[in-house]
């Protein structure tokens, strides 16, 4: 029961920082990367300054978060939000 807890508030915190991360980029009307570290353990959201990096790359970061033990995340790569799209 514990472990489908943790699961679903991960889920939970995911979903927030997603859209913590889509909210930063258009306030700033810029570029927010938002990648998979770690080997998943982590991840983590920050400005891609102009100009802009090719691949887009964190320069500045905004926040990252741990996931609880047990927990991973994968992706077939970054997220990027740019508010210019």
């Amino acid at each position: 029961m514990r472990d489908s807890m943790e699961r679903g508030t991960a889920r939970q915190r995911f979903e927030s920082d997603l859209t913590r991360a889509r909210v930063a980029a258009v306030s700033s009307g810029g570029r927010v990367v938002f990648e998979i570290g770690g080997g998943g353990i982590f991840y983590r959201a920050g400005v891609d300054e102009f100009p802009y990096a090719f691949p887009n790359a964190i320069e500045t970061q905004l926040f990252r978060t741990v996931l609880p033990n047990g927990i991973t995340l994968s992706a077939s790569g970054r997220i990027v939000f740019d508010s210019r799209v």
